[in-house]
């Protein structure tokens, strides 16, 4: 990638004719899940959650690889999770950064994400 462009979360796809900006799709995903979640009281973990769940869609190699499948429909299949998940728990959010790491596969247990920690994770499937 260089010199500046925009970051995209996703490319046209059946349902929408338009590329979605990552900083709208991070701050709307964020609003959105803050306004669900403040009725039970967890609306400020669930924006940062939400704010983090695409971040690591900023990488070169994953803008990269959108621009290359965008028309054919196929998946990026590059980790964008791991970074999120990773600055989540950072930040002292522990646990709870088990949503980011399986916010498409599925959440996952404390245990399987303390050794995903560790290992480094592993490459989106």
């Amino acid at each position: 990638m260089s010199g500046e462009r925009s970051l995209w979360a996703h490319s046209p796809g059946r349902n929408s004719g338009r590329w979605h900006r990552l900083e709208d799709h991070l701050r709307g995903t964020a609003e959105l899940a803050r306004r669900f979640a403040s009725p039970f009281g967890g609306g400020e973990l669930a924006y940062w959650l939400s704010a983090l769940h695409d971040v690591g869609k900023a990488s070169c190699a994953w803008q990269d690889k959108l621009t290359k499948v965008a028309d054919s429909g196929r998946p990026v299949g590059i980790d964008h999770k791991s970074l999120g998940t990773r600055i989540a728990h950072e930040r002292g959010l522990g646990g709870y950064s088990a949503a980011i790491f399986g916010h498409h596969g599925g959440l996952i247990d404390t245990s399987t994400l303390g050794k995903a920690l560790k290992q480094g994770f592993s490459p989106l499937t």
